[in-house]
């Protein structure tokens, strides 16, 4: 039913490296096709994705991320197309020479995101 709230983890190129069982219920895809697959792939809208990556590059080039450790509210996408309307929070986490982006996400109300 999608309730509860996701914790899923992307690495430095973009790639889901964690995906857990709430992650699954709300957006759709198990982990096993979450695993290895890039996020903006499955979860953010087509119209977002370049601003997605645009915003991993510069993190990973300046360490300035306007998202990271602040809440904000994005509307993602199920599996099947449709809009699923969030509040996340992003941290970040050095890992040998790399990143770790760690998220936790909760579905709002959908009066809310209007």
């Amino acid at each position: 039913d999608g309730e509860g709230i996701a914790h899923f983890v992307m690495d430095g190129e973009g790639n889901v490296v964690e995906w857990d069982a709430a992650s699954e219920a709300i957006f759709g895809w198990n982990r096993d096709e979450a695993l290895g697959t890039k996020l903006s792939e499955m979860i953010i809208p087509v119209p977002q994705r370049a601003i997605h990556e645009a915003g991993l590059m510069r993190y990973k080039a300046t360490g300035q991320g306007k998202f990271i450790g602040k809440p904000i509210e994005i509307v993602t996408l199920h599996r099947d197309g449709s809009e699923v309307p969030v509040a996340i929070t992003i941290s970040m986490e050095r890992e040998g020479d790399g990143y770790r982006f760690s998220t936790v996400a909760r579905v709002m109300e959908k009066e809310r995101a209007v």
